[in-house]
């Protein structure tokens, strides 16, 4: 503890105001679970000595701030183990180093440095200490005598072949990383686009693919692109790794066939990638190699020759090339929305949404559908973005005075740049439905986020009238963000119509008010606005969003109506009161928030029952 007061009370004196950390001094729950651990070690290891701060700093200086050396003897054998603790103990967990420097790069779940050990996950030891080190060890010793079994080590390296790929004997500090957009799916080995930036290294199926992305993310000019190498290997890889061009073209023929006129493709005298997957019980892991380009200087009987066959390339990458490995991170829609756990993220990356409206909850709903995986975004919006929007909106203080639908689509495109299409409209919806041929050819979903009678009563005529294939959904809020709406309709049901009266009104209310505190008024001619916060949207985005969602993966029923309601304490605040039909869907005696469904019949009062009779 001396170095640590040492510590504490130059900080103290180098920094005003500052306070010793009290979480470790003197009778803490750290000290007195730092005493109970050095009691346990010393009464059973043998050679029990404190680290000092020069020996804790091996593990990263600033990880482990106290930590002891010790003996185990098994079978006559001496074991030698660091253990070692950091400055959230007892409510972290007691680390092990195993400290034997041959099996550094030879087992699996030790680190290839420090020898530290990467075990099962274990409680905090804060409820009792000499139970977690306890268990530690006993971990510690499963460990190292599964290690002795060869089967055991080619296993484990398979499982998690990815963590000893990137271990630092392979991968170069001075290493590029790579940014895979592939479709692991596609199991063929085939040739690939490549993309080199100053900061990573981008890879792709096709040069439309490549450059989309990098439009997306704002990239100006035409990309320089350059061909690659995929190949799917039988089995994950485990060490050793190829250290060689002919260790390389080895591993390449065990996953094709092919790989000569694949190589063909490649041109020795500049650098050549190879991009490699393999399965493992863990999922999908990807690799990648570089042969370091050959000069014409090096080059004796080749040198007047123009084309090389694959056999003369690789003679000479072998003898003149060097074999680079790299780490590569996995950027592809599948990966990046659900790590391949989704069992719908092809049906919903294939979608396409179409958003009419792109204010404070249009623009949450279309970040949210983006951030889930839909594929296509059309959004539709006439306004620009005012400084007043910007507490609610999707958007922030550098998109004001700029059309709400333009900056949103550059926003997911830069914020998602594998989605397949993301664009924007400033023009009302309207407009885009007469001016754009086939707008709705492929459209999944038509959400409404208009939030205004006049135009989503237009547009549930439209829809009533034209009937189209795909289903509706409108969302809103109810004043002062009291309640939220999702609804869900088709050419089949009740219209909007029978939801809402001819004033836009719900024929059954949730919320009843004065009519002075339904909406709040500028110090401007007719500028109205409902005074709700990000929090109360948040809830309605989530609602339609989630209903959109469900739309796409066939769970959702039609007609659907579903309801989030806030707090009775809310709506009494802001002036208001529940609705009859409301409390009787509320369960009795409960005050907070909660979300339920009505059920939609036909009103037999509209415009549209009336056409239906």
């Amino acid at each position: 503890m001396a170095w640590q007061q040492r510590c504490l009370e130059k900080s103290k004196r180098t920094v005003a105001g500052a306070m010793p950390n009290t979480l470790l001094a003197a009778h803490s729950n750290f000290d007195r679970s730092k005493g109970l651990l050095s009691s346990w070690l010393r009464q059973n290891l043998s050679s029990v000595v404190a680290l000092t701060k020069d020996s804790l700093n091996l593990y990263r200086e600033g990880r482990f701030i106290a930590g002891w050396s010790g003996n185990v003897v098994v079978d006559e054998k001496v074991l030698a183990f660091h253990i070692l603790i950091d400055s959230k103990f007892p409510y972290s967990a007691i680390r092990l180093a195993y400290k034997s420097e041959n099996v550094y790069t030879k087992w699996p779940h030790v680190d290839d440095v420090t020898g530290l050990l990467c075990l099962p996950k274990k409680n905090a030891p804060n409820g009792d200490v000499h139970a977690a080190i306890y268990s530690s060890f006993f971990e510690a010793m499963v460990l190292i005598e599964k290690c002795q079994n060869p089967d055991f080590l080619k296993e484990e390296f398979r499982r998690e072949f990815l963590s000893y790929w990137e271990r630092r004997e392979n991968i170069a500090e001075d290493s590029i990383p790579i940014r895979s957009l592939l479709d692991l799916n596609n199991t063929n080995s085939r040739t690939i686009q490549v993309w080199r930036g100053a900061k990573y290294t981008l890879v792709g199926e096709t040069k439309e693919q490549v450059c989309s992305w990098l439009q997306n993310i704002g990239f100006k000019g035409e990309p320089t692109l350059e061909r690659g190498i995929f190949g799917f290997l039988a089995e994950a890889p485990y060490p050793p790794f190829p250290q060689n061009p002919n260790q390389l073209f080895s591993l390449l023929s065990r996953c094709t066939k092919s790989i000569d006129a694949l190589l063909s493709g490649c041109q020795h005298t500049t650098r050549s990638l190879f991009v490699l997957a393999a399965n493992s019980p863990t999922g999908v892991g990807v690799i990648a190699m570089q042969l370091s380009a050959v000069t014409k200087s090096k080059l004796k009987g080749f040198r007047k020759k123009t084309k090389l066959s694959s056999a003369s390339k690789k003679i000479i990458w072998n003898k003149y090339s060097e074999l680079k490995c790299l780490a590569v991170e996995r950027y592809e829609a599948k990966w990046v929305h659900g790590r391949d756990l989704d069992p719908h993220h092809k049906l919903v990356q294939q979608a396409h949404i179409l958003v009419l409206g792109c204010g404070s909850l249009g623009s949450q709903v279309a970040i949210r559908l983006a951030q889930a995986g839909v594929g296509n975004l059309t959004l539709v919006d006439p306004e620009l973005l005012v400084p007043a929007n910007v507490g609610r909106h999707a958007l922030g203080i550098d998109s004001v005075n700029k059309s709400k639908a333009h900056e949103l689509a550059k926003h997911i495109r830069s914020r998602f740049p594998h989605v397949s299409h993301a664009q924007g409209f400033r023009m009302p919806w309207q407009t885009y439905f007469e001016r754009t041929v086939g707008f709705d050819s492929d459209v999944n979903v038509l959400v409404s986020c208009l939030g205004e009678w006049p135009a989503d009563g237009q547009l549930a005529e439209w829809y009533a009238r034209t009937k189209p294939t795909y289903p509706i959904a409108f969302g809103w809020l109810d004043e002062h963000g009291t309640a939220a709406h999702a609804i869900a309709l088709n050419n089949s049901t009740p219209s909007l119509f029978c939801i809402l009266n001819e004033n836009g009104n719900l024929r059954i209310p949730e919320t009843l008010w004065k009519s002075d505190r339904e909406k709040q008024a500028e110090p401007a001619c007719g500028t109205l606005f409902q005074p709700y916060g990000p929090l109360d949207l948040a809830n309605a985005e989530i609602l339609v969003a989630r209903l959109c969602l469900d739309i796409l993966k066939g769970s959702a029923s039609f007609p659907s109506h579903r309801i989030y309601a806030g707090s009775t304490e809310d709506i009494q605040q802001a002036g208001g009161e529940w609705s009859a039909t409301h409390l009787q869907n509320r369960p009795a005696e409960y005050q907070g928030p909660f979300e339920y469904s009505r059920s939609v019949p036909y009103c037999g009062q509209c415009p549209v029952c009336a056409e239906k009779s």
